[in-house]
């Protein structure tokens, strides 16, 4: 997962950060739901295969005497693939499908002694 951090001081005995994650993830390819070995390949021609897609988590955060102060915000694109997705398959009546967890803003206060 590429990360990208920086902490610089902005006053005497305080310091800032900024950081930033960006999980991947690729396509899976093909008309199957696993690798295929050389024993077995399996084909599902109904297979829907997962789209690629991308989440961008980002925390800016303040320390001072003994105080860490972050706010964060995860999956900051609030993209909505379908995963997993089975809407075509012949024995499913209900199509059904998941998706990454939605847009998500939190806040956090530690304190060290």
């Amino acid at each position: 997962m590429p990360t990208a951090e920086y902490t610089f001081p902005i006053a005497a005995g305080h310091r800032a950060m900024c950081a930033s994650m960006t999980p991947f993830t690729a396509k899976t390819r093909g008309l199957t739901t696993r690798r295929p070995t050389l024993r077995a390949r399996p084909f599902n021609p109904y297979f829907i295969p997962n789209p690629a897609y991308n989440q961008l988590n980002v925390h800016v955060g303040m320390t001072w005497s003994g105080w860490i102060l972050r706010c964060m915000r995860s999956t900051t694109l609030n993209t909505h693939p379908l995963l997993f997705n089975n809407a075509r398959q012949p024995f499913t009546f209900y199509g059904s499908a998941f998706t990454v967890q939605p847009l998500t803003i939190g806040v956090t206060a530690m304190y060290h002694w």
